[in-house]
């Protein structure tokens, strides 16, 4: 179920950062306007918390490996989504990257993740 729900975040992810990269380098972006350039460094810096995440969460799962570093990245993704969430819901203001579809759909797929990182039971590297 990791990976499943890994990939179906990247999707989601990968959706909204093509959306905004479109924006900044087929000349809709103007310097006056930084909000754009936030946004895309945040989307970009989310779209890589999910990849790493898949990467460790796929040496975990095959050589009982980087269990600390899963564990991580889901903590930092989660967060940056959840925070994301609330300033939508609660500020209104134009700082959150996603749009509240997305970004209820992100926290939906990310918190079940997080938990089964908690919960897991992590063998340990093999010394064979």
């Amino acid at each position: 179920f990791e990976l499943v729900f890994g990939f179906l975040t990247l999707i989601v992810i990968f959706l909204e950062f093509n959306n905004r990269n479109n924006v900044v380098f087929e000349g809709l972006f103007k310097i006056s306007n930084v909000k754009y350039m936030y946004e895309w460094f945040n989307l970009a810096l989310t779209f890589l918390l999910a990849v790493l995440y898949i990467l460790f969460t796929v040496l975990n799962t095959l050589k009982d490996k980087a269990y600390n570093r899963q564990m991580i990245i889901i903590v930092a993704l989660w967060l940056k989504v959840t925070t994301s969430l609330f300033i939508t819901l609660f500020r209104d203001v134009e700082l959150s990257i996603f749009i509240l579809p997305l970004n209820i759909s992100l926290v939906l797929l990310t918190t079940p993740l997080l938990l089964m990182s908690i919960f897991k039971t992590f063998r340990g590297e093999r010394n064979d």
